[in-house]
């Protein structure tokens, strides 16, 4: 059992398991709602089986009105935290991803406002704006560049402890020599 937790857990801090999983679930829902499972499978998401203060509430309800909320939550108070105190803190740091994250709203939306310019779908551009992601992924980028930090740190961590061994190791050296030299 340690070793299965051990190996979720160094996997679940690998920067891109997140959407290796999400990746993995959407497939698996896909097949399911195209086979011939999915009523069951349509049925398993709709079926009432909670209730909140009365209101009877389904899976959707508990993903769409709860976890999506909780998600944003953690989402805009990591934001926060990497533009107070860390990758984000200076100006220089932020404005690429700031840049993207606008470009990554705007494309999308010009681009379809363009292809339906004049239809009655022309008012329909704030859907692809909010749903594509067209400029850095503003999460990889800063995961990206605390695993270089890190790796920058333990690499001149490695070369600190190289020196100290060095100097431990001509310490005895000289030691062992004048032990040799005094008492032979």
């Amino acid at each position: 059992m340690t070793t299965l937790k051990n190996t979720f857990l160094k996997w679940s801090s690998y920067f891109r398991s997140t959407g290796v999983l999400l990746l993995v679930v959407t497939i698996i829902s896909l097949f399911l709602s195209n086979s011939s499972y999915s009523e069951n499978y349509i049925r398993f998401w709709t079926l009432e089986r909670f209730s909140f203060s009365g209101h009877k509430a389904d899976f959707l309800f508990l993903i769409n009105d709860f976890l999506m909320a909780v998600f944003f939550l953690n989402v805009g108070l990591e934001i926060k935290r990497e533009l107070i105190i860390g990758e984000l803190s200076s100006f220089k740091k932020s404005i690429t991803p700031f840049v993207a994250a606008i470009g990554g709203m705007l494309i999308p939306a010009l681009i379809y406002y363009a292809l339906n310019f004049n239809t009655e779908f022309e008012k329909g551009w704030g859907i692809p704006m909010a749903n594509l992601r067209w400029g850095i992924p503003m999460e990889d980028l800063s995961k990206m560049q605390k695993e270089k930090y890190r790796l920058e740190s333990d690499l001149k961590n490695a070369e600190n402890n190289q020196k100290k061994l060095k100097a431990k190791l001509k310490k005895v050296f000289f030691q062992i020599f004048f032990f040799i030299f005094f008492t032979g």
